[in-house]
């Protein structure tokens, strides 16, 4: 019984081991399969192919895929590696066997459907189509090839004989025309006379085996067609851009003058808020919360320092004649509420902010408002994405015309967005110019300088990788910083804007070099003149060099402020200064979604679309 027992597992074990996983093959055998291929001189293949099949299930043709894209084809040459893509167009499609025939471009490859839907095909069929590829230059320095599948290794069938002949264009050395295949040498015969080599298999090839062939050939052995040329063009068209450029900062967007008078106090209908966008265009949130200063040093609220945190309550609410902007953020402050904590902002308030930032710059579009002049801002916009554009599209084109690559014209789309960037990152930094730190100042140098570098970078492998001239890319280059230059200074103020920034200048001009023996006799005039001075200086972030001023100078405290004891002016402004910035990431905060986005891991793939048997062409296909 154990015996019987163990005879039976092993018997198992050993069906077991003989079960191998075998994929399928196709419902068709090809018993002859014949390659003629004609060379030119300029690189065009007219490959003609022949086969005779035989189906053994109800099929209504094949499918034929001609590959077009070959993507990081791996070339060794001496001790180099290196990586190209390719794509070859095939054009001249034909079907010589009188087939139904439906062509459909699948990007990478050609799909060539033969048979018809209404009928089966015989049992024995021939088919016969030919083609046109157009080769380019391999980029190989000095060497050329004839590198071409003639039997692709995507065929999942068997292949009875194959036969095939390459005529090419004039004679080439027959000791560098190599063969690869799964057969044995001695399964394989060729021979070469004049400019013409032909062989054929003496045994069947097995589902996914095919067979190679790579003749090395000098350079010039090809004459591929040269790609059209745009340098002249767009040399041209990079010339007029520039001076364009330079023509419209010279005629429409440089400011005159400005004048700068002394202020001694705040602005007369300008509020903190409003001296952020009159310097720089811009409304940020610290110029925003400046409002709560204002507030308070006009008695509408009162500020709370309970350590951790601010508590606002309110006295009263702003005049009705107060700008929408102000009102509005005021009341969304304390709706249905007479006081509000750092707490009970966050992730509530970022909304209101937003808002007045939009108010604020919706204001300063009015036409009678407005800072800078309509025309100098539409030219600055089309400035900066005229600037890069002429390289940009050089770069592109003798990219595309070496690789034809969608990729090609993804990867130098690149360097024409960094650059725009780097415009935007230039004219931030000049309209910012009065406002900012020099730690601002030296971070946004540095940014532009490295991304211009990168820009640089990206254009100068778009070259060398194209193999194109060094003049007319360092000429549009040239133009293209230019018109960068030109597109930063581009935006000139109004009338209006340049009186407002010459009073606001004046302004943080005395914040900054404000002699002690003056701010002594005005504190004596108005006791309350540092807190009334205090929002703007918040706003335009020089609130402890405004308090430096005041050291040794008798300062009564704000009635608005109640914080911890051993109260002195300093002391309040570091607790106020840290408080209100935890007080503004309080307002500013957005919820936080719980979700963690999609889920799933990455993939990618092998090799690329069309480089089958390990160089280009070969024909592929199954039944249907």
């Amino acid at each position: 019984m154990k015996k019987r027992i163990l005879f039976s597992v092993l018997t198992l074990f050993l069906l077991f081991l003989g079960l191998q996983p075998v994929q399928a093959q196709e419902g068709f055998t090809i018993d002859h399969y014949d390659i003629q291929i004609e060379v030119s001189e300029d690189g065009v293949y007219t490959v003609t192919e022949t086969l005779d099949v035989q189906f053994q299930q109800r099929l209504h043709g094949l499918n034929l895929t001609l590959p077009k894209r070959y993507r990081n084809v791996t070339w060794r040459i001496g001790d180099t590696v290196m990586s190209r893509s390719y794509v070859f167009p095939i054009d001249h499609i034909e079907v010589l066997s009188g087939h139904e025939a439906k062509l459909s471009d699948e990007d990478d490859y050609y799909n060539l459907r033969l048979g018809s839907a209404d009928t089966y095909a015989q049992s024995e069929e021939t088919y016969q189509i030919r083609y046109q590829v157009h080769t380019r230059d391999l980029r190989l320095g000095d060497i050329q090839s004839f590198y071409w599948n003639l039997i692709s290794v995507n065929w999942n069938t068997t292949i009875e004989k194959v036969t095939f002949r390459v005529t090419m264009p004039k004679s080439f050395d027959a000791s560098q025309l190599y063969f690869y295949s799964d057969l044995p040498q001695d399964q394989f015969r060729f021979e070469q006379e004049g400019t013409t080599f032909s062989g054929e298999t003496l045994t069947a090839l097995a589902p996914f085996e095919g067979i190679t062939v790579k003749l090395d050939l000098p350079d010039q052995y090809f004459i591929y067609p040269k790609s059209a040329d745009y340098s002249l063009p767009l040399a041209i068209l990079g010339g007029l851009i520039t001076l364009f450029s330079i023509f419209c900062l010279m005629r429409w967007g440089r400011d005159e003058a400005l004048i700068v008078p002394v202020e001694f106090t705040a602005p007369e209908g300008i509020s903190s808020t409003e001296v952020g966008m009159i310097l720089n265009g811009s409304v940020q949130n610290r110029e925003v919360l400046s409002l709560i200063l204002d507030w308070a040093n006009r008695g509408c609220l009162t500020i709370e320092d309970q350590e951790k945190t601010l508590k606002l309550n309110k006295l009263k609410s702003l005049p009705e004649d107060t700008p929408v902007a102000e009102l509005r953020l005021f009341n969304a402050l304390f709706k249905n509420r007479d006081s509000v904590t750092t707490k009970q902002l966050e992730e509530k308030f970022y909304t209101h902010l937003n808002q007045a930032i939009q108010d604020y710059s919706a204001y300063y579009r009015l036409p009678e408002k407005r800072l800078f002049t309509r025309l100098s801002s539409t030219l600055q916009v089309i400035l900066t994405l005229l600037a890069p554009l002429p390289i940009a599209i050089l770069a592109a084109l003798q990219f595309y015309a070496v690789e034809f690559s969608f990729a090609a014209i993804v990867f130098l789309i690149i360097p024409y967005f960094v650059m725009i960037i780097v415009i935007v990152m230039g004219y931030s930094l000049q309209r910012r110019w009065h406002s900012c730190g020099g730690g601002f100042k030296f971070g946004m140098f540095l940014g532009m300088l490295l991304l211009t570098l990168l820009w640089a970078f990206l254009l100068m492998i778009a070259f060398l990788t194209a193999r194109h001239g060094w003049i007319v890319p360092v000429f549009l280059g040239l133009c293209t910083l230019i018109c960068a230059g030109c597109a930063i200074f581009m935006k000139k103020r109004t009338d209006r804007g340049q009186r407002l920034t010459g009073r606001v200048l004046g302004l943080r001009n005395f914040i900054l070099y404000a002699e002690k023996d003056r701010l002594a006799m005005l504190v004596e005039d108005d006791p309350t003149y540092f807190y009334s001075i205090l929002p703007y200086a918040y706003a335009l972030g020089l609130s402890d060099i405004w308090a430096e001023h005041f050291r040794g100078l008798t300062l009564e405290p704000p009635t608005w402020y109640y914080g911890p004891d051993g109260w002195t002016t300093w002391y309040m402004l570091s607790r106020l200064d840290r408080n209100m910035n935890s007080f503004q990431r309080a307002m500013t905060s957005a919820p936080v979604s719980s979700s963690s986005g999609p889920h799933g891991g990455s993939f990618g793939g092998g090799g690329g679309g069309g480089f089958t048997g390990g160089g280009f062409g070969g024909t592929s296909g199954s039944g249907w």
